[in-house]
């Protein structure tokens, strides 16, 4: 048996001669192998947008069920800024409880912000990007969480 200690067997070097151990050697030698690079192998893209599936249909179908009733109710319902129920010009669902009117608000929820419509589709659009870079946090490839996402998602893109 030998004194000297063994080569590192993990990242060998040439630059090592007989009766030298690689801790000899003086710092930033520059016959020293650097250790190899990790391999980086990303997951394709279909399998990373299939990991978040239900959040993306269930935010597109509720974008598009969004858009067809925004266009049915423009279409089909008078426009009556100051409505009153009775009126004759809403739709009731439920007698005395829900009725279908069609009014105009360009804030956010009870008008709040109203004619700040570049502001609201600005943090709007932060709130996406800010779901985005976020997700792994928010545990976003739960189907539960996905699925609150998606109808936040949905809605947020709607009134884009």
């Amino acid at each position: 048996m030998s004194d000297q200690p063994a080569p590192s067997a993990k990242y060998p070097d040439p630059g090592v001669g007989a009766g030298q151990a690689e801790s000899d050697r003086p710092v930033g030698d520059a016959t020293r192998v650097p250790p190899p690079e990790p391999s980086v192998d990303p997951k394709p893209l279909a399998t990373r947008i299939r990991a978040y599936r239900l959040l993306l249909i269930l935010g597109a179908s509720v974008f598009v069920l969004d858009q067809l009733t925004k266009w049915w109710i423009v279409a089909n319902v008078s426009f009556n800024p100051m409505h009153v129920h009775g009126g004759g010009e809403d739709i009731e669902i439920i007698t005395g409880f829900f009725y279908i009117i069609h009014v105009g608000n360009t804030g956010a929820a009870w008008s709040m912000f109203s004619g700040q419509s570049l502001l609201l589709a600005l943090l709007a659009a932060a709130t996406l990007v800010g779901i985005y870079f976020w997700r792994h946090s928010l545990g976003l490839r739960d189907r539960l969480t996905q699925f609150s996402f998606g109808l936040l998602c949905g809605g947020i893109v709607g009134n884009l």
